[in-house]
């Protein structure tokens, strides 16, 4: 069974829309739990996206749901969906909260609020299914169908979010993509060399040769300069020199990128897409964890005001 890399699934998760999640945790437990979960959701849901009926033969009312939910609030989410349940008419007994967020002091906030509800609580956080997808191949399924979408943005070039967009700046991601190539680089290659490198690759993402699509070198020349206008008092005099050095064959026997004599064109060959994307997830992987320590706890846990007896 193809697996997919946790740290995609945490990005991912913190990415997805509401709607997509909602589908997603339908899928999720139906996989995982069995044929007693029974989805519900849409507009008229009554409170709960799903609910566990025990077998088909039972008579008794449900009073197992469960929530699917990506707000940052989860007590309030969790109050009004119990709150909204019984308006229904339903009795819940217990409730599985389900949340593509990454919360802390779980435990606390399933004792407080099972407590205060008179309901057992259990919270699936995004840590949760970040480390239970891969366990499931019905679980793998749902991530792909609703999820998976979110972190297709790893695959371009200069996509993680290390730098914020600003006026006056050239193309985002061909910023991002120059300071991730610096960063790897530093040390190992001339400054020049490595901004024009950096460049020449940049230009040529939207290449493919199973589709025919090539850049000859003067497109890359074109695209380049077009963005970034400065670029010009010293791409046109290196940029030869380093598409010969790309097209050689490293150390490792792989060229970084491909020349086409047939059709006069280069282009970004599949091991050049797979390094990027790594370097993409591995960014915005470690943002994903400076955020959380910077912003710290999402939340606090406040027990009810104890009454008289």
């Amino acid at each position: 069974m193809d697996t997919v890399d946790p740290r995609v699934i945490e990005i991912a998760l913190s990415r997805v829309g509401g709607a997509n999640f909602e589908n997603f945790a339908q899928g999720f437990f139906a996989a995982t739990l069995g044929a007693d979960y029974v989805p519900l959701g849409g507009t008229h849901d009554g409170g709960a996206d799903g609910a566990l009926a025990g077998t088909i033969f039972e008579v008794a009312t449900t009073d197992r749901f469960m929530q699917a939910s990506v707000t940052g609030d989860p007590k309030t989410k969790i109050r009004g969906t119990i709150r909204r349940l019984r308006e229904f008419g339903r009795t819940p007994r217990s409730l599985i909260y389900a949340t593509s967020q990454r919360l802390t002091l779980i435990d606390q906030i399933e004792q407080v609020l099972s407590e205060e509800l008179d309901c057992r609580i259990v919270v699936r956080d995004g840590h949760y299914f970040q480390n239970h997808i891969n366990n499931s191949p019905g679980a793998l399924q749902s991530y792909r169908a609703y999820v998976a979408e979110a972190a297709s943005f790893l695959d371009h070039i200069g996509s993680a979010n290390t730098v914020l967009p600003g006026h006056g700046l050239p193309a985002k991601t061909l910023c991002v993509f120059i300071g991730q190539e610096l960063e790897r680089r530093r040390g190992k290659q001339e400054l020049l060399e490595a901004v024009t490198d950096s460049l020449i690759m940049w230009s040529l993402e939207d290449t493919d040769p199973d589709q025919g699509k090539f850049l000859s070198a003067d497109g890359i020349e074109q695209r380049v300069i077009e963005t970034l206008p400065a670029a010009k008092t010293f791409f046109r005099g290196v940029m030869a020199h380093r598409l010969s050095e790309l097209t050689t064959k490293g150390e490792a026997g792989v060229r970084k990128i491909n020349y086409h004599k047939k059709e006069n064109g280069y282009c970004l060959p599949f091991a050049t897409r797979k390094l990027i994307r790594e370097e993409n997830v591995d960014d915005e992987n470690r943002l994903c964890c400076t955020n959380r320590l910077i912003v710290g706890p999402p939340l606090s846990v406040d027990r009810p005001t104890p009454r008289p007896l």
